[in-house]
């Protein structure tokens, strides 16, 4: 069974979960890494050349591909509850883990200029507010991002590493 995380841009789910992979000795991979080294672009490109449903498109395209990796720890994109083909996908292969953590400390440490949907403060919070039910629909478990990348790492660890 894989590990997915779920949450917001920014909330530590790359950091996290590369810890939490060395920690259960699984792989790690990212979502967006995968889809940045699949197609030879940055994501903002992708964004800004495509769009946002182009690149939803091969957000589900990669998140098939993966889950059938099995024993992986796979860092979602913040958008990934969107589609709830995306959900029943991560469901049925793995846990699915919403990492939260709180806006403003995420709006406070997030670099902004990659990211395509975060241009600006009032648009952050209002996707922050959409996007909070669906992850709580989407995740097993819910573990706060609020102490060090370790402790966060071992916490999840002791939930779903057996």
């Amino acid at each position: 069974m894989n590990i997915y995380l779920i949450g917001m841009m920014g909330c530590g789910k790359t950091a996290v979960g590369e810890k939490l992979a060395e920690r259960c000795k699984r792989d790690f991979i990212d979502i967006d890494r995968y889809i940045e080294q699949k197609t030879g672009m940055k994501i903002s490109d992708i964004f800004n050349g495509q769009g946002e449903p182009y690149f939803r498109q091969l957000e589900s395209d990669a998140l098939k591909e993966l889950s059938a990796m099995g024993n992986a720890v796979i860092s979602c994109g913040g958008g990934i509850v969107l589609n709830e083909g995306n959900i029943d996908i991560m469901k049925k292969s793995g846990r699915v883990i919403w990492l939260k953590r709180d806006a403003a400390e995420t709006m406070r440490t997030v670099d902004t200029s990659t990211r395509p949907l975060l241009q600006t403060t009032e648009n952050f919070l209002e996707i922050f507010e959409q996007r909070k039910e669906l992850y709580e629909k989407a995740s097993d478990i819910s573990v706060d991002n609020a102490g060090s990348i370790t402790e966060t790492a071992a916490k999840i660890c002791s939930l779903v590493c057996h």
